[in-house]
């Protein structure tokens, strides 16, 4: 899991929405090799 990294380094200080970005990126990532869920769809 912890072969490739999973939240980018040395980010600069950020928004709110642009933190959002790079939280639904790392969460894409996330779901795409398993490691999370992506949340229902009711």
């Amino acid at each position: 899991m912890y072969e490739q990294e999973i939240w980018p380094k040395n980010l600069p200080p950020m928004n709110h929405d642009d933190a959002g970005k790079v939280f639904k990126k790392t969460i894409k990532k996330l779901i795409k090799k398993g490691t999370y869920t992506a949340k229902s769809k009711k």
